[in-house]
């Protein structure tokens, strides 16, 4: 009963964010120079980026707004609601908690294309299944960063391009003497022409810089070994089923990271996941993504997680 009543407190929590996103560009004034200026002449970037899950990524349309994404990794398929969650490495049988962590950002757009936004991140282990007053003792804020985007067109792809660097403040930052992260990505896609369906893929990588040397403990053969970069390729489609719902696959299968004591150009692949995604076009700065994450190699219903990504726009 108790988990119940703390479930439903925090979706209530969520649903006035969820309607003052779907009704803020209805209220919000719109009195600014650029009103002067004839609609039809303006540059917007909505002719450029068509697809709507990278529109609401891009950050809202307005010189300054609040940029925001949550996720929430629950849960298998079996027991959804559950205070645990499976590990999705085929060979292991260790048991993690829910999670909700998701990044707080004030963003600035230069133009149509480019955009910098400063931001932290949070996270909450169980959040749905505490007392509130455990989960404030429970809430960590942090790892600031600071972002440069860039929303363009090439040709036939839509694409966003960006470079944080973040400032690690965690627990596990501290004892592994991280100083800072410098990341980049790259998200690109493409509609076909004769089908509502569209191709892309995420790159992503960045380089951990430590206070300190190599230790014989940092190789792939401790799962506690500290690893200095990484390098990701997550291909993915997506078939418009309509204007507002989205039916997409994301294959998590390379994703490579570098030991701190291992040969410099010696990269360790990670256990491959992937992704079943129903993305929901609530409004153009509101997208919500209920998915499924499971192992290709060992497919079951024990061994998946069920989760929520929120991308939401705020001004």
């Amino acid at each position: 009963m108790k988990r119940n009543i703390v479930m439903a407190i925090g979706l209530g929590l969520l649903c006035p964010f969820f309607l003052f996103a779907n009704i803020k560009g209805k209220n919000l004034l719109k009195k600014k120079s650029q009103d002067f200026i004839p609609s039809e002449k303006r540059p917007d970037i909505d002719t450029e980026i068509t697809n709507k899950r990278l529109r609401a990524d891009s950050g809202s349309k307005s010189k300054l707004s609040i940029k925001t994404f949550f996720s929430y990794t629950g849960g298998s398929i079996k027991s959804p609601l559950a205070n645990e969650r499976p590990l999705l490495k085929s060979s292991s049988t260790t048991r993690l908690r829910p999670a909700l962590s998701g990044s707080v950002g004030l963003s600035y757009r230069f133009d149509i294309h480019n955009s910098l936004a400063a931001s932290f991140g949070m996270s909450v282990v169980s959040p749905f299944h505490d007392s509130l007053d455990t989960l404030r003792q429970r809430l960590e804020v942090d790892n600031p960063s600071l972002t440069y985007s860039r929303v363009y067109r090439w040709r036939r792809w839509q694409n966003i391009s960006s470079i944080s660097v973040i400032w690690p403040t965690t627990d596990y930052s501290k004892l592994a003497n991280q100083q800072s992260i410098l990341s980049m990505g790259q998200t690109a896609l493409t509609t076909l022409e004769s089908l509502p369906l569209s191709i892309g893929a995420v790159v992503y990588g960045y380089y951990i810089s430590h206070s300190d040397g190599p230790l014989p403990s940092d190789v792939p053969q401790n799962r506690r070994g500290r690893f200095d970069y990484s390098f990701s390729f997550y291909p993915f489609l997506e078939y418009a089923l309509s204007d507002k719902y989205h039916l997409s696959t994301t294959f998590g299968w390379w994703s490579f990271n570098h030991y701190r004591k291992s040969n410099p150009w010696v990269l360790t692949q990670s256990e491959s996941y992937q992704t079943l995604e129903l993305g929901i076009s609530i409004d153009r700065d509101f997208y919500l993504v209920p998915n499924i994450q499971f192992n290709p190699s060992d497919i079951r219903d024990d061994k998946t997680n069920v989760g929520l990504n929120i991308y939401m726009n705020v001004f």
